[in-house]
């Protein structure tokens, strides 16, 4: 009676980590070889990139007039609800006032408003330079709101607080420098109190105004946003780009010795159809080839 040999080709976690400890040199050296690539696009790319921004926080309050302060001499009135003020931070965040701050801009360079009476080749490269500007000074600010200060405001004696925080980053690069956001930011000072204070509109306006009063910090400067940006970046794209080719490596190593059916060990034989192998015919060469390998081991 014939024995049917069943021959195994399942592969288990042990054979897949002594295949790969059996390529670890390679492995190791194709991750450094990524590592390396990786963090030299990283430092290229972020090489003498530098964002410059700041933050500040205004104080909002309906306050009293001279003619109905009450006799303590109060003069807040209260405070705004969530749904007054998130709809100030979204009018604070539209593009129409953030053409309304580039208005004020005097920058040597800038792009201008687009003037309809240009040849039509013109006027279109005004319109898309002047679209470019918008939209990055658009994303150039963050509004929040919030009633409570992030830091103590020793001036402001009411329990009823409304503050739109501004976070100010100008990510762009070219004549989006350092003056071009000291320009901008000396804008958002100026004419973001006008704006809230004309559009919070009280319904008895002989009694009660709208105050947005910048508090802190008291005289915000331009600062650099991103310190150590070049290095974590290199960081970032060499672990990034390192473990990708590490994993791929691995992955093509373990299909490769999948595909590789020819037999290097009595194990494999023995693992395979499940036969203890009963003896190895070793591989014997021509008596010229032994004759010369003997005469290197003896020379």
């Amino acid at each position: 009676m014939e024995n049917e040999i069943k021959v195994k080709d399942e592969i288990s976690i042990a054979d897949i980590f002594s295949c790969l400890i059996a390529k670890l040199r390679l492995l190791i050296v194709l991750f450094l070889a990524g590592v390396i690539v990786g963090g030299t696009f990283g430092y290229l790319k972020s090489y003498n990139v530098v964002y410059y921004g700041t933050e500040m926080s205004f104080f909002v309050s309906p306050e009293k007039t001279s003619s109905s302060m009450d006799e303590d001499n109060s003069i807040f009135a209260g405070t705004y609800g969530h749904t007054v003020m998130d709809t100030m931070i979204k009018l604070l965040s539209t593009e129409k006032t953030a053409e309304e701050f580039v208005s004020g801009m005097n920058i040597e360079g800038l792009p201008q408003k687009p003037d309809p009476t240009a040849e039509p080749d013109v006027y279109a490269r005004q319109v898309k330079e002047y679209n470019q500007l918008i939209n990055t000074v658009k994303s150039s600010m963050t509004f929040t709101y919030s009633k409570t200060a992030k830091t103590e405001i020793n001036t402001l004696d009411t329990e009823s607080k409304n503050f739109i925080y501004v976070t100010l980053e100008v990510k762009e690069q070219g004549i989006y420098n350092k003056e071009f956001t000291a320009e901008l930011l000396t804008q958002l000072q100026e004419k973001i109190p006008k704006i809230v204070e004309r559009t919070m509109l009280n319904p008895d306006e002989e009694k009660y105004k709208t105050t947005c009063t910048l508090v802190t910090p008291l005289y915000p400067i331009v600062e650099c946003m991103n310190e150590n940006y070049t290095f974590t970046e290199t960081v970032k794209f060499g672990a990034i780009l390192g473990l990708v080719v590490a994993v791929l490596s691995c992955i093509v190593v373990i299909a490769a010795d999948r595909l590789d059916k020819r037999v290097k060990e009595t194990e494999q034989i023995e693992k395979k159809i499940g036969v203890p192998v009963l003896g190895v015919v070793p591989n014997i060469l021509p008596q010229n080839e032994t004759e010369k390998k003997g005469d290197e081991l003896n020379g």
